[in-house]
């Protein structure tokens, strides 16, 4: 049985990037950048970690 081997890497598919959206920290009011492939994001002021359902 031959293997099966897709040629195609997953990051160059356009339909999968990733993008960054901003969020604002709950806590100082800072801003919070989370990937759309991530579920977390650290606040670059106060450095908290929050959830993508806590910062909506």
């Amino acid at each position: 049985m031959d293997k099966v081997i897709d040629s195609k890497c997953p990051g160059s598919d356009p339909t999968q990037k990733a993008v960054p959206q901003s969020f604002t920290c709950p806590e100082c009011g800072g801003d919070i950048e989370i990937w759309t492939d991530e579920s977390k994001g650290k606040c670059s002021s106060c450095h908290k970690t929050f959830t993508r359902e806590q910062v909506k």
